[in-house]
């Protein structure tokens, strides 16, 4: 979920995905069959890698700037 929202304003869950050979639709596919519908996340966004920090860490505000422009 994006972190840091307003109250009051739109969220949404996205998925990111490490690996450039992953397929959204069967990943989607594959998560329809495991996950409830309100568990599913509204986007999934393929990545060949995930942005790190200097110590390894994923960098998650790197990851909420990339999904809210994805989702205006």
């Amino acid at each position: 979920p994006l972190r840091g929202a307003e109250p009051g304003s739109a969220r949404a869950l996205v998925a990111f995905v490490e690996g450039g050979t992953a397929e959204p639709e069967a990943l989607e596919a594959a998560l329809t069959s495991h996950l409830p519908p309100e568990a599913l996340p509204d986007r999934i966004v393929v990545l060949q890698s995930l942005p790190r920090g200097a110590r390894g860490k994923v960098d998650w505000a790197s990851l909420e700037v990339q999904a809210a422009v994805l989702m205006t």
